[in-house]
């Protein structure tokens, strides 16, 4: 679907669509989702697993979407307008604290497990 800069929420992802979210404070992890459903504003998601390559060092290394790893964790993300490149929030109630979610681009993401 066509991306208007007026209108995010018109923007779809696609069932299957593999998202990635990096995060952390000291640390950085990485999680990877799959889109489930989806509706003009909001998109279901599933934590699928990940393989990490721990080629950059002590605890660091890269890490990318292993889909045949499902986790039971399914979240809905809610789109809005870009904010550092990133088009899709996790508005979450369990925690209190927001996460972003960008499409894979089929590059491995780096991360660091060192606190």
């Amino acid at each position: 679907m066509e991306n208007n800069s007026n209108n995010k929420n018109t923007l779809m992802l696609g069932i299957g669509t593999v998202l990635v979210c990096s995060w952390g404070y000291s640390m950085t992890l990485v999680d990877f989702y799959k889109v489930l459903k989806e509706t003009d504003k909001t998109a279901l998601v599933q934590k699928i697993g990940s393989i990490e390559k721990g080629d950059g060092g002590y605890l660091t290394g890269t890490a990318i979407p292993d889909e045949s790893k499902n986790g039971d964790e399914q979240l809905r993300i809610y789109k809005i307008a870009p904010k550092d490149s990133r088009d899709w929030l996790l508005k979450s109630r369990k925690t209190g604290f927001n996460k972003y979610f960008d499409k894979w681009d089929g590059q491995p993401q780096g991360f660091n497990h060192c606190d």
